[in-house]
């Protein structure tokens, strides 16, 4: 791992050890909810430790319920934030059929990788390169060939917490992956309810007055906001190659000012 691991709760409550701990999953009925998306709850999540150090799987509805959460349960995670040629971010709002989060804007897409060989494969974060690409096939229809592996940028891992209603939340170690490229998109409506293309100063717009995105962002808002700004800096570098800044270093520099703590291995 190349970038260092970040802290960033929106609790105050303390993450407990896991060691012995009984998650609970089975005692949550889910038949109220969308049956696709209580099928993909069965999913297998990737449970790592607070150095991010693979320790085992649990299904992704074991891994969002915030009585697991609070007992210090921690997953794998993913953001994908993918800017047009123009330099635009593009954002979706999440379906109202989604269990967590539902109708809410965020980034281009926040998914996870799973328990399988393939995406359990940590060189070059190549496991995470494999399931960011599934997941911008499954949600919006972006053909791989138009997001190669080898375009996303790994830019640093964020291990955050945010809690959702009394029954769900997220507790991840988040992997921050960038790419520029013009892709074609065709929403899975079970997933994407709207998508749209917007500048730093549009996604500013959104914070200061949600009401014009129709939706609260998911992800902690001091952090998208100045993470947004940094991607946007190496969307559209300066002339010379020579001025810009290695990505980690950048992120570093510009991460200081928020409430991050540095953890676990670099």
């Amino acid at each position: 791992m190349s970038a260092k691991l970040h802290k960033f709760f929106l609790t105050s409550d303390c993450i407990p050890s896991l060691h012995n701990m009984h998650t609970m999953g089975n005692e949550i009925n889910l038949d109220n909810y969308d049956e696709e998306q209580a099928r993909l709850m069965e999913e297998m999540c990737i449970l790592v430790d607070k150095d991010d150090n693979n320790i085992g799987a649990d299904t992704k509805k074991a891994c969002h319920l915030m009585k697991n959460i609070n007992e210090g349960l921690l997953h794998r995670a993913f953001s994908v934030f993918l800017f047009n040629s123009e330099g635009k971010l593009l954002l979706q709002q999440r379906a109202a059929e989604k269990i967590t989060f539902p109708d809410m804007w965020t980034n281009t897409c926040c998914s996870h990788p799973l328990n399988f060989k393939a995406e359990l494969e940590e060189e070059n974060q190549i496991g995470v390169r494999r399931a960011a690409q599934r997941k911008l096939e499954h949600e919006l229809g972006i053909n791989p060939t138009q997001v190669p592996l080898d375009k996303f940028t790994f830019l640093t891992r964020i291990h955050y917490l945010a809690p959702h209603d009394g029954m769900w939340g997220e507790h991840e170690v988040d992997y921050i992956l960038f790419m520029k490229a013009n892709v074609d998109v065709t929403v899975n409506q079970n997933e994407v309810q709207a998508v749209k293309y917007v500048t730093p100063e549009e996604l500013r717009k959104m914070f200061a007055n949600p009401e014009l995105a129709g939706g609260m962002m998911c992800l902690p808002r001091a952090f998208i906001h100045t993470l947004v700004l940094i991607l946007y800096n190496l969307s559209n570098p300066p002339p010379s190659s020579s001025t810009r800044h290695p990505h980690d270093s950048l992120v570093q520099a510009h991460l200081r000012n928020l409430p991050l703590q540095v953890v676990g291995r670099s």
